[in-house]
């Protein structure tokens, strides 16, 4: 489960640092976060690997056995605050 919350983690942390790319006029600034996107493109493809197996085995055992949606959700942003942003 953990290894899902930090994929999802991961794409959002990309989002803001896309967002931030796309935002600045620094041509430097761009050149640095392009890099940072590159080196999270790395981690996903290894981690939707996991990620991808782990659906077919869990998911549908969790749903059946009363699996909250919501603390699942409370999980993945408390995982977020986790992120090292450097």
């Amino acid at each position: 489960m953990a290894l899902l919350h930090r994929y999802f983690a991961k794409r959002l942390k990309a989002a803001v640092m896309y967002a931030d790319y796309l935002n600045t006029r620094n041509d430097e600034m761009k050149q640095k976060t392009l890099s940072q996107l590159s080196q999270c493109r790395v981690l996903w493809e290894e981690i939707s690997v996991s990620v991808t197996r782990w659906n077919k085995e869990k998911i549908p055992y969790m749903f059946n056995e009363g699996f909250s949606y919501r603390s699942y959700l409370d999980s993945i942003d408390a995982e977020i605050h986790n992120i090292n942003l450097n």
